[in-house]
């Protein structure tokens, strides 16, 4: 793949005159595929605006790279770094880095290292972007990341949901939008189209350690996958993921509907809030948009979701539809139901 014909799959995802005239936040790892989305939005971004530097940070309509050095590989983390901060500098783009140790964040969480990792890049990338007032984050995950994160799901045993895989666009917060504009193209063609430019990239050799689930999928179950089964997998792995996003659409439009005319927010003693499920209102409800219902309650509430389960949305769904022997149990996040009457009462546990 070429640039002209990278330049069509990138503007057919996100068009240049949605960005052209805002600020945007590109994530770049050093990566081949952070490096190939930086070099087609510098191209893209000079086509559109006769700017060779840059002076203001908050100037409308910056391209502002923004380089994280987690500090886990000694010198070859400050080497990415380095290598960042000098492309941008030939591409006359703004560079901002943020440093991070990762290690620790990960040992004061306890949800490993990967997710240490992405939580404290994410944050660094929103607060860049929040602080620069830009209206985009863009960061370069391709289809093949997207197969990735499917069988990733499939394996840790998803809903609807989770098959979904990443979306293009999602919102960070109020003012910020992520953006994935390279999610349809596949990763062979990002090392074309580098190659074509004769421009380098680093390599991140944990990428090729085999203690993360992540790298086997990518090194060993996708290439097995591929060649035993169907060469086109990873294209077909994405339809998968459009599919079960459009017909998530339709349970959470569904699910957000029960919600309205099943549920009453109350203030409690406490100065929390308590969330009262109308039982026999719900009773008629299809059992995957009642697990959904509940999932938008929590969502609603800013409850923690990560440690519930299908299990966890299952039992939700039980004791509101009274086939529970539990009349009161506590879920992950401190996140207490019980069973009166006809009514299921939600409250999460005041946090020390």
């Amino acid at each position: 793949m070429g640039s002209e014909n990278l330049e069509s799959a990138f503007t057919a995802a996100w068009p240049v005159e949605r960005w052209q005239d805002v600020t945007v936040v590109v994530g770049v790892s050093g990566g081949a595929d952070s490096v190939a989305l930086l070099r087609q939005m510098s191209a893209l971004r000079a086509q559109t605006k006769d700017v060779t530097t840059i002076d203001n940070d908050f100037a409308p309509g910056n391209l502002v790279a923004v380089h994280v050095n987690h500090r886990l590989r000694g010198d070859a983390s400050d080497g990415d770094e380095q290598f960042v901060v000098a492309l941008c500098e030939s591409l006359g783009v703004k560079c901002i880095v943020g440093q991070v140790d990762a290690q620790s964040l990960a040992d004061d969480q306890g949800d490993g290292l990967e997710a240490a990792c992405r939580s404290a890049r994410y944050e660094f990338l929103l607060a860049t972007a929040e602080r620069l007032g830009a209206r985009y984050v863009a960061v370069a995950h391709t289809a093949d990341d997207q197969a990735e994160t499917i069988l990733h799901h499939v394996l840790r045993g998803t809903g609807l949901a989770g098959l979904g895989g990443m979306t293009a666009f999602r919102p960070m917060s109020d003012a910020v939008t992520l953006a994935r504009p390279l999610l349809a193209v596949r990763r062979a063609d990002v090392i074309a189209y580098l190659t074509s430019l004769g421009q380098t990239w680093r390599d991140d050799e944990t990428n090729r350690q085999p203690q993360f689930t992540r790298n086997r999928i990518r090194q060993e179950l996708i290439p097995q996958l591929s060649s035993d089964y169907n060469a086109e997998v990873v294209p077909a792995l994405a339809r998968l993921g459009r599919q079960a996003r459009e017909a998530h659409a339709v349970v959470r439009a569904a699910a957000e509907q029960l919600l309205s005319q099943c549920t009453h927010v109350r203030a409690d003693d406490t100065n929390g809030h308590v969330v009262e499920v109308d039982c026999p209102a719900i009773a008629a409800a299809n059992r995957h948009v009642l697990r959904e219902t509940f999932v938008a309650i929590f969502r609603q509430r800013s409850w923690p979701r990560q440690a519930m389960r299908f299990k966890d949305w299952d039992a939700l769904a039980a004791m509101a539809l009274g086939e529970s022997p539990e009349a009161n149990r506590t879920f992950p996040g401190e996140v207490a139901a019980s069973r009166s009457a006809n009514t299921l009462t939600l409250k999460r546990r005041s946090q020390r």
